[in-house]
């Protein structure tokens, strides 16, 4: 059973697979099937390391890593990977299903530019106002992991291997330090603006434009010259 790389969809997968004493695996990149065993590959230490592992038993349940659609698609022509009906008799945990058309709006997935709040901004006053200047330039506001883990946005704008990988036109950080797990979700942007007072914050190598300066007074420079 192969899910999406949303929330649910992981909480499901591992619960389906003890329910049905069978192996589950989250976030993979790659899988293939070799003899009677499936192998799947996914990212391990930080997005560091590649790692390829073994499925114990089946069933099995398992999850796409965000991004992976980017890479080409191939057509699966192995007799073991079999399409399940609704009917079938392996499928009887399956009380009823239904096909709904998803009314989309623009998500930070899509947005052609982002603000990222990091820990520099310090406050959730702060972050508003950041969400404020995103919304004033037409983009979304984005948010490393020490925001989520301090309840100063919702986990929903979290960026980075555990949250949303974007690929925006331009991307503006501010206070942001950088770590590889955050990185990943915005490395695929076309160009990025770090702001940062610390010169030594990783996030500052990675970007194409570096300001090393107290965010708020670049951002309330660009809101007066915007206005």
């Amino acid at each position: 059973y192969i899910y999406g790389s949303d929330n649910f969809s992981i909480e499901n997968a591992v619960r389906m697979a003890a329910r049905k004493k069978g192996s589950s695996i989250v976030g993979i990149r790659d899988m293939y099937v070799s003899g009677n065993n499936v192998y799947a590959k996914k990212m391990i230490y930080s997005n560091h390391m590649e790692a390829t592992f073994k499925m114990k038993k089946a069933p099995y349940f398992i999850t796409i890593s965000k991004g992976v659609f980017e890479c080409e698609l191939k057509e699966c022509s192995n007799k073991n990977i079999t399409i399940l009906k609704n009917n079938d008799e392996n499928n009887k945990h399956i009380l009823s299903y239904d096909i709904k058309k998803e009314e989309k709006t623009e998500s930070i997935e899509d947005a052609k530019i982002i603000v990222v709040a990091g820990r520099g901004t310090k406050n959730k006053e702060a972050v508003n106002e950041l969400e404020g200047f995103a919304e004033l330039i037409g983009g979304k506001l984005g948010i490393s992991r020490p925001v989520a883990m301090s309840a100063w946005a919702s986990m929903d704008k979290l960026i980075g291997v555990s949250g949303i990988m974007a690929k925006p036109k331009l991307c503006i950080t501010a206070g942001v330090s950088g770590s590889a797990a955050f990185y990943a979700g915005i490395e695929k942007s076309d160009f990025i603006i770090a702001i940062n007072s610390d010169e030594h914050s990783a996030i500052l190598k990675k970007s194409d434009v570096a300001i090393i300066d107290d965010y708020k007074a670049i951002i309330d420079e660009l809101v007066n010259y915007i206005k």
